[in-house]
């Protein structure tokens, strides 16, 4: 091979292993620098851009909600919830709680049952869409099921 053209390769697989190591999945975000709480829970939430090539993009506004006992599947009954909040940069999310167990919400009633335990954080992602709902992308032994 001529030396032009070894270049011409190496710069190309360098270009292409600094694009592949560079872009992260939003299931590999990290957000150890935006976390501002020590206890409750935390995630990202995601959705489905079916435009041209169907990727998984961050969803910044979405909105969730935690109460204390299982909703309704009615968002318009009235119960008020112990908090609110939504989504900012990268679709990520916290939310600082009490001990104890809650129903971790989407604003349409889409739940899940977690046990926040004392001086921990769990992260919980959602995938709107036809995907999973809730997942729980570092495992969790403090969860339920659905509310």
């Amino acid at each position: 091979m001529t030396k032009p053209i070894c270049l011409i390769m190496f710069f190309g697989i360098f270009m292409f292993s600094i694009v592949s190591c560079s872009e992260k999945t939003p299931d590999e975000m990290e957000f150890d620098e935006l976390l501002t709480i020590s206890q409750g829970v935390y995630g990202q939430a995601t959705k489905l851009d079916d435009v041209g090539e169907n990727d998984i993009v961050s969803y910044e506004g979405f909105g969730i909600d935690v109460f204390d006992e299982p909703p309704s599947t009615d968002p318009d009954d009235g119960m008020e919830t112990l908090v609110s909040t939504e989504t900012v940069d990268q679709g990520f999310y916290e939310i600082e709680l009490d001990t104890g167990n809650y129903c971790i919400c989407t604003t349409f009633r889409r739940c899940v049952s977690v046990n926040v335990v004392e001086n921990r954080l769990l992260r919980i992602d959602y995938e709107f869409g036809v995907g999973p709902g809730w997942s729980f992308p570092l495992g969790a032994d403090n969860i339920e099921s659905e509310c």
